[in-house]
């Protein structure tokens, strides 16, 4: 840390924010391990940071570590359990994992917190769609065009929520019933 920084800066740098910052222009910057990295550090200086799990989370998700990415999700939520992006993010990743009705549980929960949250809508429609729940899937989805029609556009969508691939795949014939 730089000297003659003011005392309320190095308490605030001190409790891992700035490398929470760090670690999320390391993931903009697709440089995943060392985003991880970095929200490493800044769980160690604060270890009650729910920001801090959900972003390492995303970016163990990216790195195809599921398992690791749920327990962080868990941990944010234990931590904060009103933060609706924990649940949704969870919820991709029980997807990715093949535990579609946790998954479910998941985004119905991020929706309790947040009503109108298109990609726990969207997560539903889908995960529901591959549960074989055809009517609930098409009333999501049409819930979230109602938010934006251009969530009618496969590609557009896939691209505005950072779907994972596999999501992708798996929407394709729901989106072809739109």
């Amino acid at each position: 840390m730089p000297d003659g920084l003011p005392k309320s800066y190095k308490i605030y740098y001190n409790r891992g924010h700035t490398k929470y910052k760090r670690g999320l222009a390391h993931k903009n910057q697709n440089d995943i391990q060392s985003a991880i990295n970095d929200f490493d550090r800044a769980i160690a200086a604060k270890s009650n940071y729910p920001s801090a799990y959900v972003m390492r989370g995303l970016a163990k998700r990216q790195l195809d570590r599921i398992s690791e990415a749920i327990q962080d999700y868990s941990t944010a939520i234990q931590q904060d359990p009103e933060r609706a992006r924990a649940y949704n993010n969870r919820g991709y990743a029980y997807y990715l994992n093949g535990q579609h009705q946790e998954a479910l549980d998941d985004f119905n929960e991020a929706l309790k917190l947040r009503y109108v949250y298109a990609h726990a809508l969207a997560g539903m429609a889908v995960t529901s769609f591959i549960m074989k729940d055809r009517k609930r899937a098409l009333l999501m989805a049409k819930a979230l065009l109602d938010i934006d029609r251009h969530y009618q556009r496969l590609d557009w969508t896939a691209n505005h929520l950072n779907w994972p691939d596999q999501v992708k795949e798996d929407a394709r014939l729901l989106w072809e019933l739109l």
